[in-house]
């Protein structure tokens, strides 16, 4: 099962520390073994009863952790999930790719991309 940040909403938080009671409410009505989201722009791995909540991360926006001043700041680096069933048994493996940062900035001051001067802060110490 896919969704954004829950299969209830698009702005639900699901994080590591985030409560089985609050879980059992936003999953109820699924009954998927594997259930990816990623709202948080954050890698995660959790095993829910006999499920499991991935966060794949995020390609160019994710999230330095914890934020600065609890302001987003993005990491120089592309994230992506690679899940796998061998023999039976299924494999989550996160990966971390390099960013050029200088130059996605400079493709996002050439663009006519909404909020970009918005965007382009995220990266600034």
């Amino acid at each position: 099962l896919c969704f954004h940040a829950s299969p209830k909403s698009n702005i639900d938080v699901i994080l590591p520390s985030t409560p089985y009671s609050i879980l059992d409410d936003l999953f109820a009505d699924t009954t998927a073994d594997i259930m990816a989201g990623g709202h948080t722009h954050r890698q995660m791995l959790r095993k829910f009863h006999d499920r499991l909540i991935v966060n794949p991360g995020s390609v160019g926006t994710s999230f330095a952790t914890p934020p600065p001043n609890n302001l987003p700041m993005l990491s120089p680096w592309v994230e992506y999930t690679i899940i796998e069933t061998i023999a039976g048994s299924v494999q989550v493996s996160f990966h971390r790719l390099p960013m050029d940062v200088p130059a996605v900035l400079e493709a996002v001051r050439q663009s006519h991309m909404p909020n970009s001067a918005w965007w382009l802060r995220q990266y600034q110490t």
